[in-house]
């Protein structure tokens, strides 16, 4: 009633109170409830009595072992016969879990939101101070967003640049070439690696490179671009001193080249009257020898003979390093530039009593090949591996054929010092020799190893080596075969 006495109370609500109900019919809210529970419900009850209309309220009360809980209290009007408030009913509903969830709830949304706003900052302060630019473009190719890192390069506010186009920060030539390629750059949806050139404010220009992804909305029309900005100066400078380098590199190789080849023919006029005169001599054409003389003459020719190799050598390296070596590609018979090789070689592997081989395969009759360049190159493996291999060693040549891989392998063996394993990667290089003490035991420019692999690969060959220390060399040429005979004219 108004006075807040309990005139009637369910099981439930007693038992929730700890009692039954004729523990309270009688008995006012303030007699029940602690303060200050019981003065805001007698409140809430005399408000309906004056309102005249039902309210629900969520409040905290006494519950189970007069602990505080939630409930939810819809307190209604009763009437008499005019309409009058007579009594007031209402009902409880204990909702501590419900409230105690929300309330976990709701501070779990406060941390949530806390921590978005501070993950927020983290990735502004990322986006504005990134060591690039960012920007997003609408459709007209207007700025909607900038980075501060990007407003730092160009010198410009944020509020000068929001709205404007980017051509306005172009040069005249890189905003003709967006205008051209930004309408493709909507449908394609990328740019990948676009160098343009900028404009600051102060009136500077610095070269840029822009990569961009296009956004489209549900209807798969363009909205806006995320694009970043790399400012490409330090490279730029980088590339043209190399490109100044490579000019001045290339420039020296032609004057190499140029007198390379003019010293070769310098050389070879001379040495040619030299030789020619020195085997003249030899023959006793002039007049005969003493034995004395005979070997002084011997000496000069060979000698002649090797600065001859070197000259050429030098020349065929030249030719090759600057594109100038062509091949004459003819069928060669496989068995006469063999023995042909071999036959070259034949005195130097007497004289140092190395037993000389061959092995054919009879399916190999024909290569196609540059025939000099061929012979050049099995001279050049034959002559190196007689030179290290020790006397009454054995050098042995080897041809057989890859049907199925249309090959052919050229292959010179021998049982010589071998080679290092570490020192194998360094044998085709010009002008390395793996013997490089000033005193040392074997002439050569270290070139021949080097024509062999340039040559090797002129040919759509390769060259490989197996060698150990102590353990002899076996070099191999791999060339294209077709096991086909020449067509005679």
């Amino acid at each position: 009633d108004y006075e807040g006495r309990f005139l009637y109370m369910n099981d439930m609500g007693a038992k929730k109170l700890g009692g039954e109900p004729k523990d309270f019919i009688g008995r006012t809210i303030n007699e029940v409830f602690p303060e200050p529970s019981a003065s805001h419900q007698l409140a809430g009850i005399r408000q309906i009595f004056r309102e005249n209309r039902k309210r629900i309220v969520e409040m905290q009360s006494v519950g189970d072992e007069n602990h505080l809980r939630w409930y939810r209290f819809a307190l209604q009007p009763l009437h008499d016969e005019n309409g009058g408030v007579t009594q007031v009913l209402i009902n409880a509903t204990d909702i501590h879990d419900l409230k105690s969830t929300q309330q976990e709830l709701q501070a779990l949304n406060r941390t949530l939101e806390e921590r978005v706003r501070e993950r927020t900052a983290q990735v502004q302060d990322l986006y504005d101070n990134a060591p690039v630019g960012y920007h997003s473009l609408d459709a007209d190719g207007c700025y909607l967003t900038i980075n501060q890192t990007e407003l730092n390069w160009l010198g410009y506010a944020r509020e000068e640049i929001i709205g404007k186009p980017i051509t306005s920060i172009y040069t005249p030539r890189s905003a003709a070439n967006f205008e051209t390629t930004f309408s493709q750059f909507k449908i394609n949806g990328h740019f990948i690696n676009h160098e343009a050139e900028v404009v600051r404010k102060n009136g500077a220009v610095f070269p840029v490179m822009l990569n961009s992804t296009a956004v489209y909305n549900e209807s798969g029309q363009y909205v806006s671009s995320r694009s970043t900005m790399t400012d490409i100066t330090e490279r730029k400078r980088a590339e043209e001193a190399l490109q100044l380098a490579n000019s001045g590199l290339h420039r020296a190789m032609r004057i190499k080249d140029e007198f390379l080849a003019s010293m070769s023919h310098e050389l070879r006029t001379p040495l040619n009257a030299v030789l020619g005169l020195s085997e003249s001599l030899l023959e006793q054409f002039i007049g005969p020898l003493n034995e004395r003389q005979i070997r002084s003459l011997q000496t000069i020719e060979s000698s002649g003979r090797h600065l001859l190799d070197l000259i050429n050598d030098i020349l065929d390296l030249s030719k090759l390093e600057s594109d100038q070596m062509t091949l004459e590609l003819t069928p060669v018979h496989t068995r006469e530039v063999c023995e042909a090789s071999l036959l070259f070689v034949r005195d130097a592997a007497h004289k140092q009593d190395i037993q000389l081989t061959s092995t054919l395969d009879p399916a190999v009759e024909y290569v196609q090949a540059d025939e000099r360049q061929l012979k050049q190159m099995l001279i050049n493996l034959l002559g190196n591996a007689i030179k290290f291999t020790p006397k009454g060693g054995a050098v042995e040549l080897q041809v057989r054929g890859n049907l199925q891989q249309q090959t052919v392998s050229i292959s010179v063996s021998d049982t010589g010092i071998g080679i290092a394993t570490k020192d194998i990667p360094r044998l085709f290089q010009p002008f390395v020799q793996l013997d490089s003490g000033l005193n040392r035991r074997y002439e050569g420019t270290g070139l021949g190893l080097s024509l062999v692999a340039r040559m090797a690969e002129l040919h759509g060959g390769s060259v490989s080596v197996e060698s150990g220390l102590g353990r002899g060399s076996r070099f191999t040429i791999v060339l294209p075969w077709e096991n086909s005979a020449p067509r005679l004219p």
